[in-house]
């Protein structure tokens, strides 16, 4: 995998203002584990790791469900596959085990920014692309 960082480039771009603005939070939240990383956990507390798994859980089911309901309002046809994919990302943060990640910050956090690194890549440029180019044919023939 390559070591992406957390910058918003043109191509993460859906044409739907309000997932693009979410998606740039999830990477503001990226951004912010990163920088745990690449200090190797180094002085870092048990609460600044508990503030960003907890942020990460509470925003990504925020963004999915935001997702979800546009979908559904515009009837997209591969939604079922969408909310799979989302019902995973999710689960797998709920499963971030917080003891082990007060034990070994860091070996946790790189398994996470690993996991939401290829999520992003996954996720965001083929599935919620795709989603808005769906949209913004579906919105012109309506």
């Amino acid at each position: 995998m390559l070591d992406f960082k957390f910058d918003w480039c043109k191509e993460m771009e859906t044409g739907i203002p309000l997932m693009d603005s979410q998606h740039k939070e999830l990477f503001h939240i990226g951004r912010n584990l990163e920088q745990l990383v690449i200090c190797h956990c180094i002085g870092v507390t048990n609460k600044q790791l508990l503030d960003i798994i907890l942020e990460l859980r509470e925003y990504v089911g925020y963004h999915c469900y935001h997702e979800e309901e546009l979908m559904k309002e515009h009837n997209y046809p591969d939604i079922d596959t969408h909310k799979k994919k989302h019902a995973e990302i999710i689960q797998y943060i709920l499963d971030i085990d917080c003891k082990k990640l007060s034990e070994e910050p860091y070996r946790i956090l790189c398994e996470v920014k690993t996991y939401l690194q290829e999520w992003v890549f996954g996720h965001i440029l083929i599935d919620d692309v795709a989603f808005g180019k769906y949209l913004s044919i579906h919105t012109l023939n309506n």
